[in-house]
């Protein structure tokens, strides 16, 4: 005759189970920021992108114009040579969104539109001056059209588009109503190296949004991505002087970038 014992099964005691808890939230805060940190980074990446489309558009627009488009309507002018042809033949562009004119760590509404306008993460280079004070200096004038024979600092040191954030502390919802793609003025279409990159308004006065209209900016960490008119695109950072910021944003100031902020 056998005899059969069932051993019995010792469940988690209270400790143990806590230590598990502990060991499982640690594991999960060190995973957050490394899972935040890539996405970031592939936000970037996107964007990067974004900006070499934006710059290979204008190239293949002044290879058959033989200039590049007007300020005042750039976007427009570069649609058909971004595959938007159909849609901006149809004559009813306005709130058309662009996924290549967004950025994704931009702060936007979905979809990103204020009223009736489709808006842009993205700027054309309009000098140094100042929002509703645009120079000439820069790529992009109100209705001109700049030759790349005309950009005399070099192509490899001379700004095309850069980045534009909608995010400001002391400025949110109001700041996210500008930058459309297609109609309003030429100052909301393009920026200015008048300020520097991710500069924030210390007061919200009417003559800080000016500034802060213009400025250069994204919702990356550090600084903000650029495309260049010979065709490279390159992250800049917020510690980039505005020396230089305003040395790239000219196309013949006979400006020389020294050092490596470039």
């Amino acid at each position: 005759m056998f005899l059969l014992f069932r051993r019995r099964q010792r469940g988690f005691t209270l400790i143990e189970l806590l230590v598990v808890i502990a060991i499982i939230a640690v594991l999960v805060g060190m995973l957050l920021p490394a899972v935040q940190k890539a996405r970031e980074a592939g936000s970037r990446t996107e964007c990067l992108n974004n900006l070499a489309q934006l710059n290979k558009a204008t190239h293949l627009y002044h290879d058959t114009n033989k200039k590049g488009p007007p300020g005042g309507t750039l976007f427009a002018e570069l649609a058909p040579f971004m595959d938007q042809a159909p849609w901006y033949k149809s004559g009813k562009p306005l709130g058309f969104v662009v996924k290549t004119l967004v950025c994704p760590s931009d702060v936007l509404p979905d979809p990103p539109l204020y009223s009736s306008y489709a808006l842009t993460s993205y700027g054309g280079n309009g000098g140094t001056g100042q929002y509703g004070g645009y120079t000439s200096d820069g790529f992009f004038t109100f209705s001109s059209r700049t030759k790349f024979t005309d950009v005399r600092d070099g192509p490899s040191q001379t700004i095309l588009f850069g980045e534009r954030d909608h995010g400001d502390p002391l400025w949110e919802g109001t700041n996210g109503y500008w930058g459309w793609w297609y109609g309003g003025a030429f100052q909301d279409i393009n920026l200015s190296g008048f300020t520097s990159i991710n500069w924030r308004i210390p007061t919200n006065t009417a003559a800080n949004q000016n500034i802060r209209l213009g400025a250069y900016g994204s919702g990356h960490t550090g600084g903000a991505n650029f495309a260049f008119v010979d065709g490279s695109v390159k992250f800049l950072s917020s510690s980039t002087s505005l020396t230089t910021l305003r040395a790239i944003s000219t196309i013949r100031g006979n400006d020389l970038v020294i050092g490596n902020e470039l």
